[in-house]
């Protein structure tokens, strides 16, 4: 094989076909980026709403204030199943669930209301030192 077939062979099919590759990986990894990226959105603003309401939660417990439902609705059906760290999700959950007010009268039980505080107290800067990262 001569010179001139070799340069005619790398430039018409090597180089070609090695940009075309390049061009394929780069854009594979651009798209896993891209979805990462909105995990890792989702996942930010599921701890932002969690640490608001939670934070809200605490707040209105401590001061006797009327339980606002909206807040446990909005975090248990469109925020808190976006949180990525198994932990936070967990005790998150387990605020959802706590039952700190009797749905009959909607006020809140006295004996558990404590119980309430110090577990959303636990949960708060566990979602403030994940949102610092």
């Amino acid at each position: 094989m001569d010179i001139n077939t070799k340069i005619n062979v790398i430039s018409g099919v090597i180089i070609p076909s090695a940009s075309i590759i390049g061009a394929m990986i780069g854009f594979l990894v651009g798209i896993f980026k891209q979805r990462n990226d909105v995990k890792w959105k989702e996942n930010r603003e599921a701890l932002q709403c969690a640490y608001a309401c939670c934070e809200d939660l605490k707040r209105r417990v401590s001061k006797n204030l009327p339980l606002n439902t909206k807040l446990i609705d909005d975090l248990k059906y469109y925020k808190c199943f976006n949180i990525a760290d198994k932990n936070i999700f967990k005790k998150v959950t387990e605020i959802i669930e706590f039952g700190i007010c009797n749905p009959d009268t909607l006020t809140y039980i006295e004996s558990k209301k404590d119980e309430y505080v110090t577990l959303i107290g636990e949960l708060l800067p566990l979602i403030k030192n994940k949102l610092n990262k």
